[in-house]
């Protein structure tokens, strides 16, 4: 375990999250400085330790289903978007934070959304190169600001968080290529920072509810 980090396991009672059957599982270290950003953007009292009384097997619906929610990066990591996961995990720090570390919500406003030279800073960042996968700690830096309240701000400036907005941009950006270009489905793929052809058909078709190829079709007719 890294120095620093609070463990959130215990022999009887843990936060291994149980998937498919008892021998699949998530283990999950929160560290401690991640908690600390969170208590101090949200100016809460600082959290040391995560309470959680061991006399029974606890079910914790919340982690469960976030750890679900990664599920499909487990399948097939090459689809894996750090965005995403840093999304998910800064989820998870939250309901810890806020069921086993005695963490409520401040009376006092959060900071809202970015500046308009950080939005265009970040938003430069993600499409300077869409087969990169950036991290939230990437734009963090980029903008001056904490990785926590980066994919919060984000969000409040461009109604979608940061892995979200750039899924919308990389099948912008594919429909820019079905449409001028007679690259294949294949390379259009790998160009707008999908891992496969298969990948960029499942997001095409969630977001604009046909398949790549027929969109294109459709779009020359």
């Amino acid at each position: 375990m890294p120095p620093g980090a609070l463990a959130i396991l215990d022999q009887r009672h843990s936060w291994v999250t149980s998937l498919a059957d008892p021998f699949d599982s998530i283990r999950v270290y929160i560290p401690l400085h991640a908690l600390s950003e969170l208590t101090d953007e949200l100016r809460a009292s600082p959290i040391e330790t995560l309470v959680c009384p061991i006399t029974s097997v606890q079910r914790d619906e919340v982690m469960l289903h976030l750890a679900l929610a990664l599920l499909p990066a487990f399948a097939k990591p090459e689809e894996a978007s750090s965005l995403f996961a840093d999304h998910v995990f800064a989820a998870m720090c939250m309901h810890l934070a806020r069921t086993y570390g005695g963490l409520r919500p401040s009376l006092k406003k959060v900071r809202g959304g970015l500046a308009p030279w950080q939005e265009r800073r970040a938003k430069e960042l993600l499409l300077d190169d869409l087969r990169a996968d950036r991290s939230l700690s990437d734009l963090a830096e980029a903008c001056g600001m904490s990785a926590r309240h980066m994919g919060r701000a984000f969000k409040a400036a461009t109604g979608l968080p940061p892995h979200r907005w750039l899924l919308r941009r990389r099948v912008e950006r594919a429909k820019e290529h079905l449409e001028g270009t007679d690259d294949s489905l294949s390379g259009i793929a790998l160009a707008c920072g999908f891992a496969d052809q298969s990948h960029l058909t499942r997001a095409f078709r969630t977001l604009v509810g046909s398949s790549p190829g027929a969109w294109r079709r459709w779009r020359r007719a």
